[in-house]
């Protein structure tokens, strides 16, 4: 299950995956990668539909769930690029950006998974994560 932010997010421990970029095919019919909980050492499981999963980023910097500074300087997302303002004014990979917030099944830590997905140059799409925070 998947959830909206609804309140500041306070991030704590940055999560690296093994795969961050899916290409073309790598998309269908959806992207997975997994990682273990920092609390509770649960495996969880990342899934992305294309098109179906996730919430529009500037949801986050609008509503100050997460202020610019901490977007910037934790690299969670980069300042558009002059063509692609039209996406939004925080980007990964100059790609819509997208986010959610998953719960570890096991002890309910949360985390906020950000991505960009979209065509990055003609038929070449990509579902690029930024990446997962464990946050309060």
């Amino acid at each position: 299950m998947i959830y909206k932010a609804t309140e500041e997010i306070e991030l704590t421990k940055e999560i690296f995956l093994e795969k961050t970029e899916f290409i073309n095919d790598e998309l269908k019919p959806n992207v997975k990668i997994s990682f273990n909980c920092c609390s509770c050492s649960q495996g969880m499981s990342i899934e992305i539909i294309p098109y179906q999963t996730g919430f529009p980023f500037q949801q986050i910097y609008k509503n100050k769930y997460l202020s610019k500074e901490v977007i910037l300087k934790n690299k969670i997302a980069s300042v558009a690029s002059r063509w692609a303002t039209h996406f939004g004014e925080y980007l990964v990979y100059d790609l819509p950006t997208l986010y959610f917030i998953q719960k570890c099944t096991n002890c309910n830590s949360k985390y906020f998974i950000v991505f960009g997905l979209g065509e990055s140059q003609p038929s070449k799409w990509v579902c690029k994560i930024s990446c997962v925070w464990k946050i309060n």
